[in-house]
């Protein structure tokens, strides 16, 4: 530069300072990123400078704020919905017997409306990365974790023995399931 030039520095254009999309996991630089409108899940993965070589893209994790909303509403729904079910079916019970306990189903209808909503977005990282077809635009607050691969099988359930197991190359499900003692009768 020279005496009297002139710099100017402009905002890139549909830049959103107050818009952030979060990367967890085996990622090269993961972290929080402020993305611009319009911005694909594509090309924020190249702006973070792509996966470790440990990512189990497979295993991907993608939630959205706006379906976290959305679950929580239909939860509030299904509740009310069996709430009125089970009211309705205590109340035309012609022989008095009543068939739910009152407090039981309060219980549950309770635990049912303390579910946290995930609000995942199914999204296959593979495909996005090699066809832009399939990329997804971004929104304020999404978040995109990729896990580490491992290398056990975790059997848990209506199992004998809840274990874990070091994965071997041709073993099947029900392989992995007599490893851990077999099936209850309560299995389905």
């Amino acid at each position: 530069l020279a005496s009297k030039d002139r710099l100017n520095i402009h905002h890139i254009p549909a830049w959103q300072e107050n818009h952030t999309v979060e990367l967890r996991g085996e990622f090269v630089f993961p972290g929080k990123y402020t993305i611009r409108r319009g911005e694909t899940l594509g090309q924020l993965i190249q702006r973070a400078g792509g996966f470790t070589d440990f990512a189990y893209l497979e295993a991907s994790l993608f939630t959205r704020e706006k379906l976290k909303q959305l679950e929580l509403k239909n939860l509030v729904k299904v509740s009310e919905s069996l709430r009125m079910e089970i009211a309705s079916k205590n109340l035309s019970d012609k022989d008095g017997n009543t068939s739910f306990d009152y407090q039981q189903t309060n219980k549950l209808l309770a635990d049912l409306t303390n579910v946290e909503p995930i609000g995942r977005l199914v999204v296959d990282i593979p495909s996005i990365i090699s066809n832009s077809e399939f990329d997804v635009i971004l929104e304020d607050g999404d978040v995109l974790y990729i896990p580490a691969k491992q290398n056990s099988v975790n059997v848990v359930g209506q199992v004998q023995v809840a274990s874990s197991h070091i994965y071997k190359s041709g073993l099947t499900a029900f392989d992995y399931l007599e490893l851990s003692g077999g099936s209850k009768k309560q299995a389905d």
